[in-house]
């Protein structure tokens, strides 16, 4: 099991994820597509990958827009795993712009 990062630690993680924030100790990102192909082929791969993490993740699409909240389930807090899987996200939302 993964340890909770810290206030500080989270902090600092989010210097390296703009557009990510922390909201109901989750972390929080919503990203636009230019459409609704673009924004459900990117959700189809989130939701394939999200359960290999063992997270507390959702994933909500509305047309071109998706939300995504991470946290890890054993912690019950934001650890290094739910910025790696941040981070992953934000390699794929570039597949994407």
């Amino acid at each position: 099991m993964s340890a909770a990062l810290t206030h500080a630690e989270v902090r600092a993680a989010l210097l390296s994820l703009p557009g990510w924030s922390v909201q109901a100790g989750r972390l929080h990102c919503e990203y636009a597509f230019v459409d609704f192909v673009d924004a459900d082929a990117f959700l189809r791969l989130v939701r394939k990958s999200i359960p290999n993490w063992n997270l507390h993740a959702r994933a909500v699409q509305n047309f071109q827009r998706i939300i995504v909240d991470l946290q890890s389930v054993e912690a019950g807090a934001i650890t290094v795993e739910d910025v790696q899987v941040a981070s992953a996200l934000e390699t794929w939302r570039r597949q994407y712009a």
